[in-house]
């Protein structure tokens, strides 16, 4: 996989855990690689290459539960 496709892949992560969270997330919260929370730092680059196998949205929806987003 390219870089090109991997940084689009990061794109749409961020986008399904935006519109998937319960809480309103601000959209400044999302850096490159990482969403910055007041309380944590959610290393979304190392999460996306550990589990894309289970697709973008998949993974979002995970990362929404898992952290309570």
């Amino acid at each position: 996989m390219n870089l090109q496709q991997t940084l689009l892949d990061l794109q749409n992560l961020k986008f399904e855990i935006f519109v998937s969270a319960k809480y309103g997330l601000d959209y400044h919260c999302f850096k490159l690689l990482t969403l910055e929370l007041p309380d944590k730092t959610i290393n979304l680059a190392d999460l996306y290459h550990a589990f894309k196998a289970a697709g973008v949205e998949a993974l979002a929806h995970q990362i929404v539960a898992t952290y309570d987003l």
